[in-house]
């Protein structure tokens, strides 16, 4: 019989592997962030290419990694999406087999692992493509993307969190 610390704990796994097969997948972000199925970034680069400098050609090439991505994405993603739907399965048993549930644990976890590992695999890919005055640009937007995203996170008041990281609303130590 498995006990219930071990269900509960199978539980969360299943929750988080839920939501990260959900968040390997969508089109968009909550935030509207460009995702895809495998997106890498590359989505963002093109999307700022006059911004960046970038001629056709690399464009072209960024473009032609963007849609290699995404269509390997698609197959990580239904690969995800039966993994949790056979985790549902077990779970959904009267008696689930703790090793199968573990076992089918690692495997969704590995493939979470192996889709990121491609993401910055492409990621590297792009940004080798890039003039180091093209990177620094685009650190530059990124960090204003991420400020922008802030500003919308907090609103015009002040930040009370204290795991957020920024100094907005709280005095210097």
């Amino acid at each position: 019989m498995v006990s219930l610390g071990s269900f509960l704990l199978t539980m969360l796994l299943v929750a988080g592997t839920a939501g990260a097969a959900h968040h390997e997948g969508g089109d968009k972000s909550p935030k509207g962030h460009e995702r895809g199925h495998g997106g890498s970034g590359a989505s963002m680069v093109l999307k700022h290419a006059d911004q960046l400098g970038l001629d056709e050609a690399t464009q072209a090439k960024i473009s032609e990694l963007n849609k290699a991505a995404r269509e390997s994405g698609h197959s990580r993603h239904k690969d995800m999406k039966a993994l949790h739907e056979e985790m549902r399965e077990l779970m959904n048993q009267d008696s689930p087999d703790e090793a199968a549930v573990m076992a089918l644990a690692e495997r969704m976890g590995a493939a979470k692992t192996e889709a990121q590992k491609v993401n910055l695999s492409n990621m590297l890919k792009v940004q080798a493509l890039l003039t180091p005055e093209q990177r620094e640009k685009l650190k530059s937007i990124r960090a204003e993307k991420r400020a922008e995203g802030h500003g919308k996170k907090h609103g015009d008041g002040e930040c009370s969190s204290e795991n957020c990281g920024c100094k907005k609303g709280r005095s210097e130590e």
